[in-house]
């Protein structure tokens, strides 16, 4: 069968509305004054659709992908949240999503391409009109093609010649008529109408079909829209064939939640095949099952296999919202919860799962949470449980279920709200020796799009040319540190309000560029920074910026050739062959005793050692 055609099949199947957590069988409630989704797509569109944050721009892209699929199109989702280093670099990170056997330069013979590219709003300050040149560029290149961005909001001079169609907030009469025709239609409007504030909810086509959703089914809105965030981000993440096994659920869901509360407290990241059977165990499963837990928890796309056989969370968000599910399995047993929360008070990111559990809970459950705690922590707890505590008291026993639907509801919109607000960015320098151009900056572009997890990490490579000669010219060295402080300056102005984490790899020649830059100017700050083949003495003086490095990961290539040379030119040394003489709790040295000057550029090598470390300091490897 032609890639392609596979391909089509593929994105059919992966969109089918059957098999999509958060949404329904059916088109939601899109406005008059949207195209059907069904019928959308023609040749040679250039379509912006915008609209506020929920209503619907991102869906109406997911029922344009499964239609245009079931007609013969080949849709391309891209979502520009996860922009970063280039448009081709995403939208192949797309397409590995669906496939692993194609890529981008395979598709530019099709006309029949549909690029859906979700989210301009999303995309940071720094790239904005670098993306408006590609996109410009790349509809260009596929004319017959069809385009639709989505945004919050109109955008680009470049784009003025594009249809622009704007998905309008329902009016009430609009929603009193879709309610009444649900279940439980009555009822359920003459609550929204008393509440201003649902109502405005209500007119956001799928926060509304989701209220209508959880009412049918006689569910907690704020439950059933905390259920259903894990199972849409591992559906929007990636595709794997479930595995048909006789076990449930919520068996599974039981040891994703222990298997994560472990780890948390535990301060790992990754757990071995042995661990995850032996926690399988302790939640009752059969020890047949219990041998192949690690491949079942694969096929839910919740978990991972590396390539040195650990598991690990597929996404951030995974890992804090199962971890807060164990919390609430414990605080349902006779256990004691008290221990575990006081252990997550002490991890990183511990706070962010005891927040998640508040939200789960029920009045009830906070009430025996109350008695099962002590009071000194619980003032502790205190402003992470003011959600649940209001409502706990606010909600008498004489409210009807459907004023409780409504008030859940608000908790969850203002949640999701505040889970946006707490992604951070990663700003990644990237720079290369004096002998190379550095072709692996481009590697690391492309792996960092494909390794955004609960973060976004944002990739600026410099490039100072080739720098052979001039190495010897302490001038010329200069010259560079000075142009690397204007590059971080202004790449740092283009951000935009804020700061993100900034971090910088470098290798050879660029680490001394890192090195001076930071004595020089006092601005400079890095959250991390990692350095291969340092180029640097080893008796380099880092008192002055000490205050302003976060972590420093140093790795040492003891059979480095090149570096025998800087020991003939002053100024340099061989910090990537030997190590930094001076001590300091930040910096971190690892040896890798074979390993040449430019040896440790391989995807493997960066996705094991490098991007654990830009990510969060994590270091996967013995200090040396």
């Amino acid at each position: 069968m032609n890639l392609i055609k596979r391909y089509q099949q593929q994105i059919e199947a992966y969109y089918d509305p059957k098999s999509r957590p958060y949404t329904s069988e059916e088109d939601p409630f899109f406005s008059s004054s949207l195209p059907s989704p069904k019928t959308v797509l023609v040749k040679g569109l250039r379509l912006i659709i915008t609209g506020e944050g929920g209503s619907g721009k991102t869906t109406f892209l997911d029922w344009t992908a499964y239609y245009g699929a079931k007609r013969g199109w080949t849709p391309i989702f891209v979502s520009l949240r996860n922009y970063s280093s280039n448009l081709t670099d995403l939208i192949n990170v797309s397409i590995t999503k669906i496939t692993q056997e194609l890529a981008i330069s395979d598709f530019v013979d099709y006309d029949t391409i549909a690029f859906l590219l979700d989210g301009y709003d999303e995309l940071s300050e720094l790239f904005k009109q670098q993306l408006e040149i590609e996109i410009s560029e790349l509809s260009s290149t596929y004319l017959e093609s069809a385009f639709i961005v989505t945004s919050r909001h109109r955008f680009g001079s470049k784009f003025a010649h594009w249809n622009t169609l704007t998905i309008k907030g329902l009016s009430q009469e609009e929603i009193r008529t879709i309610i009444l025709q649900s279940a439980r239609g009555t009822e359920f409007w003459s609550v929204v109408r008393q509440n201003p504030e649902l109502m405005e909810m209500a007119s956001k086509p799928i926060l509304l079909s989701t209220m209508i959703r959880a009412t049918s089914q006689g569910m907690n809105f704020r439950e059933y829209f905390m259920s259903q965030i894990p199972l849409y981000t591992a559906w929007r993440g990636q595709t794997k064939a479930p595995i048909r096994i006789k076990v449930t659920n919520e068996e599974i869901d039981d040891v994703l939640s222990r298997l994560a509360l472990n780890l948390k407290i535990g301060k790992k990241r990754f757990l071995s095949g042995a661990e995850i059977q032996e926690i399988a165990l302790q939640t009752g499963l059969k020890a047949e099952i219990a041998k192949g837990i690690g491949r079942i928890l694969e096929s839910t796309n919740v978990i991972e296999k590396t390539a040195q056989d650990q598991y690990i969370f597929a996404h951030a968000s995974f890992f804090e919202s199962y971890a807060g599910r164990g919390l609430l399995n414990i605080l349902k047993t006779e256990m004691s919860v008290a221990e575990q929360i006081t252990a997550l008070l002490k991890v990183k990111s511990g706070v962010g799962i005891i927040r998640y559990f508040f939200r789960l809970m029920t009045n009830q459950e906070l009430t025996i949470l109350l008695s099962k705690i002590p009071v000194e922590l619980f003032n502790v707890l205190e402003p992470y449980a003011k959600e649940v505590m209001s409502q706990n008291t606010s909600t008498s026993k004489s409210q009807v279920e459907l004023e409780e639907v409504a008030q859940s509801a608000t908790l969850a919109s203002a949640y999701r709200k505040e889970q946006n607000k707490e992604r951070k960015d990663i700003l990644v320098f990237a720079i290369h020796g004096f002998n190379t151009r550095g072709n692996w900056k481009d590697d690391l572009g492309y792996i960092l799009t494909r390794n955004t997890d609960g973060v976004r990490f944002l990739s600026r490579n410099w490039d100072y040319g080739r720098f052979v000669i001039s190495i010897l010219n302490p001038w010329a060295r200069d010259k560079q540190v000075s142009k690397f402080h204007d590059f971080y300056n202004n790449t740092l102005a283009a951000y935009g309000d804020g700061r993100p984490e900034v971090c910088v790899v470098a290798h050879s020649f660029g680490t001394y560029i890192v090195g001076h830059a930071m004595r020089r100017f006092p601005e400079l700050r890095f959250d991390r920074i990692l350095f291969l083949g340092s180029a640097l003495p080893c008796d380099f003086n880092w008192h002055k910026p000490v205050n302003r490095i976060g972590k420093f990961l140093n790795i040492v290539s003891k059979s480095d050739f090149a570096l025998r040379l800087s020991w003939f030119i002053p100024g340099l040394g061989g910090a990537g062959k030997f190590g930094f003489t001076e001590k300091h709790k930040w910096l971190l040295q690892h040896k890798e005793d074979y390993s040449d000057h430019s040896d440790l550029f391989g995807t493997g090598y960066i996705t094991k050692v490098w991007i654990p470390f830009l990510k969060d300091g994590m270091i996967p490897i013995e200090e040396s």
